[in-house]
């Protein structure tokens, strides 16, 4: 096949996916996930640089997505820069408290995140990824899912039924529940975090640019 064969067949797989948060439109609040009940949109302060802001807004969306408990649905936010929000849509700036349309102007970098809604159908955290696209408007984007892990030597254990090992995971007094939440931006700045279910505090809480490396290379292929 051609390079410009190649090409085409990328550009044509790009626009099949979903495409969320078509449009960086604020119609009302209530489209927007807050990350504490009030205000109704997630903010950063005191952001310094792209790195601190990504890896701000996935501490933010983990302390949200946590107070919900576990068992939750896997989450996408769009993040998108505050600074822009606000030029597109001043009225924001008349929702939120005083200092927030303030810091966001001094730092360029800050995100405000937005939960998705209407995710499309998918047989697997890969599949409903492998569906989405974002529009130039958004900067960056997260998502929370939780799983169930076993020890190494439990492996040999597990039923080869699909079925059957589910059960048998579930069931696993060994098992530990945990809940990763993954950002990346356009820029290639990346954060994660780690929270178990046996150590369900915030100073527990594990971090790292490449913690869950799969994800994050997963959550940056929406952005090709």
């Amino acid at each position: 096949m051609s390079s410009d064969s190649r090409k085409d067949e990328k550009h044509k797989a790009i626009h099949e996916r979903t495409r969320l948060s078509s449009t960086p439109h604020f119609p009302s609040l209530n489209l927007l996930t807050a990350l504490s009940p009030t205000p109704p949109i997630a903010h950063n302060l005191c952001v310094t640089s792209a790195k601190l802001a990504i890896s701000q807004a996935v501490c933010e969306i983990e302390s949200y997505v946590s107070s919900f408990g576990w068992d939750g649905p896997v989450r996408i936010f769009a993040l998108i820069r505050a600074a822009d929000a606000l030029a597109a849509n001043p009225e924001l700036a008349d929702e939120l408290p005083a200092d927030v349309p303030v810091e966001a102007t001094r730092n360029p970098e800050a995100f405000f995140s937005v939960e998705q809604e209407n995710l499309p159908q998918a047989n697997s955290l890969e599949h409903l990824l492998a569906q989405i696209a974002w529009p130039p408007t958004v900067a960056g984007a997260a998502l929370s899912c939780e799983r169930i892990t076993l020890p190494s030597e439990a492996e040999n254990e597990i039923p080869k039924d699909p079925a059957a090992a589910e059960s048998f995971v579930a069931s696993d007094s060994r098992r530990e529940d945990i809940r990763m939440v993954v950002g990346v931006d356009r820029e290639g700045n990346s954060w994660c975090t780690l929270r178990m279910k046996s150590h369900d505090e915030a100073a527990s809480l594990l971090q790292s640019a490449d913690l869950v490396p799969d994800l994050v290379a997963a959550l940056r292929s929406t952005f090709e």
